[in-house]
């Protein structure tokens, strides 16, 4: 039933626009002057709009559509119809498309005890995966430089002790992870208190690596991993139930084939995280 696109008495046709989810849009058009009685309506996806609580303006030269959401998204075009020929003229279509503030799918754990000298990589991620800003925060405040989905910590020092989150924004708004907090303490200490602890030997390697960790405060499911220097996992060495208050594990690093560079394993039980850096040699 469709005429096709008839611009004589259209002079500007809506615009295609890209909206975020939640918000308000307006699409309108720009008419010839003429004294002929006519009507107006507005179509999306070549169904007639009418006015509702969420429709505003289908029946006039500016329509408004109220808290986008992903039934909002499509094809909009408006109709004029001359009253007394009943000749109509339509604009070209426009494309609604629709856009979603970013959501946060994981977060470092909640808490990572390292001893000074360790190396750790924060990580979020988030989706969708495109048009995100990162920025990290310490204790609050943002760290300079800090804008990428992870963020890496060398060499720990008392001054890397502190809570961490990450802000991940798009021009649809802004969602925040779960707050990390670091513990950093000397290798004598840990000895001293008796707390969880992550002993790597040799350091540096080149065939393979004793894994130990000791202390648990307490039994329980752990997953221990081995990261590259930008926290991709790059093997897994151990998921499951612990037996006792010790764990030994080895690392086979010519059988993963890794290239020479620093590593770090990471041991995770719950809320609770422990990372010891390890460097691979050729």
């Amino acid at each position: 039933w469709r005429q096709g696109w008839r611009p004589s008495r259209i002079q500007e046709s809506p615009a295609s626009k890209a909206v975020c989810e939640g918000a308000d849009f307006r699409l309108k058009v720009s008419l010839a002057e003429t004294e002929e009685e006519k009507t107006y309506r507005w179509y999306k996806d070549n169904v007639p709009l009418d006015n509702d609580d969420k429709i505003v303006g289908a029946d006039s030269t500016v329509l408004t559509v109220k808290n986008a959401d992903e039934n909002d998204a499509g094809e909009y075009f408006f109709e004029l119809t001359l009253t007394d020929s009943g000749d109509r003229f339509y604009s070209r279509k426009a494309e609604i498309t629709l856009k979603k503030p970013p959501s946060i799918i994981s977060s470092p754990p909640a808490l990572i005890e390292l001893e000074e000298g360790d190396k750790i990589a924060l990580k979020v991620a988030a989706r969708p995966l495109e048009n995100v800003a990162f920025q990290w925060f310490k204790d609050g405040e943002p760290i300079p430089s800090a804008d990428d989905s992870i963020y890496v910590i060398e060499s720990a020092s008392s001054d890397d002790a502190g809570e961490y989150f990450c802000a991940v924004a798009n021009d649809c708004g802004a969602v925040y992870s779960d707050t990390t907090k670091i513990t950093v303490v000397s290798s004598a200490e840990n000895a001293r208190n008796g707390r969880l602890e992550l002993r790597l030997k040799p350091n540096p390697a080149k065939e393979k690596v004793a894994v130990a960790l000791s202390n648990f405060k307490k039994r329980g499911f752990w997953s221990v991993g081995l990261y590259d220097g930008v926290g991709r996992r790059v093997a897994s060495l151990f998921e499951g139930e612990t037996a006792g208050r010790t764990l030994e594990l080895e690392i086979d690093l010519k059988a993963l084939k890794l290239a020479p560079g620093v590593y770090f394993v990471l041991a995770k039980n719950g809320a609770t995280a422990i990372s010891k850096k390890i460097i691979v040699l050729e």
